[in-house]
């Protein structure tokens, strides 16, 4: 009785993150528990259910429409939402899914079995689409949020090298914006402003930290106006 709940942004996302998953199970050693094909009571796209454990993974993309309706009816141990900066109405959707995952974790930990959120994304900016994502990011790194950041940079991965490195910033036009974001995760806003993507990216994660000391300078004018260093 495990569900795992997937979110992703499109139809042909939830049935790509489904199959990857069914992939490694087909691929586990014989000498493993491995489920065998009459064991499957569900196997489509987007999901499926072993019949002898009634374990299920189920894969959905928000509905435009209704993103409040995702996964409802379903009590989730463990919930992923893949590519959450990219998903419009992510804020909606997270809204309404969050407090149907409490009872199931409550259960999961009695039981001692895993249980949590999962949520994957690299940056999309800090306003628009991106946002959402942005300030859950920015509450984990200050210590504000039950959820614990982590980043995957491309030069931890095994066999990813400097020419690999420089392949994908040809795929990305050698465009600094983009190489900031896709490739060193860096939070950035839109063109024109002023200050570096690096530059921006530690500001806002200073400025959303309550204990930091200090960090910007008030200087009030006489005639009017105030300037924040």
């Amino acid at each position: 009785n495990y569900v795992i709940g997937i979110v992703s942004r499109s139809g042909s996302e939830s049935s790509k993150f489904n199959k990857k998953i069914l992939d490694i199970l087909d691929k586990i050693p014989q000498d493993f528990i491995r489920p065998k094909a009459e064991d499957f009571v569900e196997r489509n796209a987007q999901s499926f259910k072993l019949g002898t454990t009634m374990s299920e993974v189920i894969s959905q993309a928000v509905s435009p429409m209704n993103p409040e309706g995702i996964l409802r009816g379903n009590t989730l141990a463990l919930l992923i939402i893949d590519e959450c900066a990219f998903i419009n109405n992510i804020e909606k959707a997270y809204t309404a899914i969050i407090p149907a995952t409490s009872q199931a974790h409550e259960a999961a930990k009695k039981a001692g079995i895993p249980y949590g959120n999962f949520i994957i994304s690299t940056p999309n900016g800090m306003k628009g689409r991106g946002e959402f994502y942005f300030r859950l990011w920015t509450k984990a790194v200050n210590g504000q949020s039950t959820y614990k950041p982590r980043q995957i940079h491309w030069r931890s991965i095994p066999g990813l090298n400097e020419d690999w490195y420089k392949k994908q910033c040809e795929a990305l036009d050698n465009d600094p914006k983009k190489i900031a974001q896709e490739m060193e995760m860096q939070f950035i806003s839109s063109d024109g402003s002023l200050w570096s993507d690096e530059i921006q990216t530690y500001f806002n994660v200073l400025l959303n930290n309550p204990n930091a000391d200090e960090p910007y300078k008030i200087l009030t004018f006489n005639e009017g106006g105030t300037l924040y260093i």
